[in-house]
């Protein structure tokens, strides 16, 4: 055996003993103590194994054929990000490895996602795209009954940690590349952003944010992939009463800005109109609609409202019934027991829309002053004065002289009668003019 056949017959051993186990794929489910006691053994090895990989590309990366480079990063590579199946320990030596690789070439990359990548996915094909080309079809294939095909028999939830090899490339695309390698990193995508299961959309969502900051715009427009993308944003953001349901909106909601920001003019109709469906229809219409009682999905969106209403501006006048008193709900007495982080995203919010709607405000200083002021009451009651209690107050300030700029009779009429009633109001009002 030559010494080259025989470092590439280690290197494949190594790798071996870093495959994921298809387990992985469904952990959670895992009842067999067998099975648990298995995996566990395996993760407890994998920082051997990936020590003795770091080591071994030091003194033999040079040596690398692309093939090898491609089957290095592919293996590596699943361990990239956040993991059930990975640690602290790994994460670093994963850093260290892939850095090896941190200028791939197209021809690197290619391989990796043809020879690696697309085998797991192309037995699923995406009832709306054309794996051939990466362009969104008419019509879906199989016709009403396309998701139900789409979804029986889904090979690649099989292969853990593919997503991440996914990520890994996309982060590492160059715009230049995009149309060279658009049909094999569009169907991919879509079929992890556009599954049933939430941890998979997250995933899918995840890589396409990282997707859009490079992307030439005109091949999401020519493929007609970004009404695509639209469209399985829009409806990710109907996955409610999930544990994993405030980070997927986030997600959602920070893509989909981007995506806007890129796809349209600005300015422009079409930009306006993405953006009231974003806030008026998934945000307003969805979520505050039927997730009312899981105050972390609602606190999810309020945390995106101020990126929403910096782009909409004025825009986000028509929405004011909906968005005023959602945000003051949070203030009022019944709700506020001790200060919390929806309270303070609450008015980080309202200071926004105060300012962009600043001509529409007379309707609504009422309104927002009476929640302020009984707010701040019951923090003064309440006798606490740690740091979230300072930041809130701080918050209910900033409020206020948003609302003085944008009202200014509030300080010789509301404004003077809070501070004539009760000293307390000093520390919210006085001397903010």
């Amino acid at each position: 055996m030559t010494s080259t056949s025989s470092s590439t017959s280690h290197l494949d051993s190594i790798l071996g003993t870093l495959a994921v186990p298809s387990e992985y794929g469904y952990y959670d489910k895992i009842t067999e103590e067998a099975i648990v006691d298995r995996l566990k053994q395996w993760k407890n090895a994998v920082t051997e194994h990936l020590t003795e990989l770091r080591d071994w590309i030091k003194q033999r990366g040079s040596e690398l054929s692309v093939d090898d480079q491609a089957a290095v990063v592919c293996t590596t590579a699943c361990f990239y990000g956040e993991l059930s199946w990975g640690s602290p320990d790994s994460g670093k030596l994963v850093e260290e490895i892939l850095m090896q690789f941190s200028d791939p070439s197209t021809q690197l990359l290619q391989i990796i996602l043809r020879e690696r990548i697309k085998p797991i996915f192309q037995a699923n094909p995406h009832p709306h795209l054309n794996a051939s080309t990466g362009r969104k079809l008419p019509e879906g294939v199989g016709g009403h009954l396309a998701y139900q095909d789409y979804y029986d028999g889904q090979v690649w939830k099989g292969h853990p940690g593919a997503a991440n090899v996914m990520l890994w490339c996309v982060q590492h695309i160059q715009t230049g590349m995009y149309e060279n390698l658009w049909h094999l990193i569009i169907p991919p995508v879509m079929t992890l952003q556009d599954d049933y299961e939430v941890f998979y959309k997250l995933q899918g969502i995840s890589i396409s944010q990282e997707m859009i900051k490079r992307v030439p715009k005109e091949l999401l427009r020519r493929t007609g992939v970004d009404e695509l993308l639209f469209t399985s944003l829009n409806t990710a953001m109907t996955n409610l009463h999930n544990p994993l349901t405030p980070s997927l909106l986030r997600a959602a909601i920070r893509t989909t800005l981007g995506l806007i920001g890129l796809c349209t003019p600005l300015g422009s109709q079409r930009r306006f109109d993405k953006l009231c469906a974003l806030l008026g229809d998934c945000v307003i219409g969805n979520v505050w609609m039927y997730a009312s009682r899981d105050p972390d999905s609602i606190q999810a969106t309020i945390e995106m409202l101020p990126d929403i209403v910096e782009l909409l501006e004025i825009g986000c006048a028509r929405y004011l019934k909906g968005l005023i008193p959602q945000l003051t709900h949070p203030l009022l007495p019944k709700i506020v027991a001790s200060p919390s982080s929806l309270q303070l995203v609450s008015l980080q919010a309202l200071s926004v829309i105060v300012k962009a709607c600043a001509p529409r405000m007379h309707r609504w200083k009422g309104t927002i002053l009476e929640a302020v002021a009984k707010c701040w009451v019951v923090i003064h009651d309440l006798a606490i004065d740690d740091a979230s209690v300072q930041e809130l107050k701080k918050a209910l300030r900033h409020l206020c002289m948003e609302l003085g700029k944008a009202c200014p009779s509030v300080y010789g009429d509301e404004y003077s009668k809070l501070l004539s009633l009760d000293p307390i109001f000093q520390g919210l009002l006085g001397g903010l003019r």
